[in-house]
């Protein structure tokens, strides 16, 4: 998936300072997708996070979509799937 996202930098000293207009979520959500592509790597098992697999119809869809029956947990999510999800 590919996203163009419009962006300005501003060079300023020392500081490189970027700026979008994307909402805090939707960036936080950038960031999980790129900490999930980078945990997955080769392998062709997804993987998902937390607030994915806490919603069973949105994890169904997110496996439909990438054609699996199974995934791994992000590891920042780990501790917090285990607690909650598996008990």
């Amino acid at each position: 998936m590919k996203i163009n996202i419009q962006y300005d930098v501003l060079k300023e000293n020392d500081m490189i300072y970027v700026h979008s207009n994307i909402t805090r979520q939707e960036y936080n959500i950038f960031v999980e997708d790129a900490l999930c592509i980078e945990q997955q790597g080769d392998s062709p098992i997804p993987i998902l996070l937390y607030r994915i697999l806490k919603d069973s119809e949105l994890r169904r869809n997110v496996l439909k979509e990438k054609g699996r029956a199974c995934c791994h947990v992000l590891k920042r999510d780990q501790k917090k799937v285990e607690k909650y999800l598996w008990q």
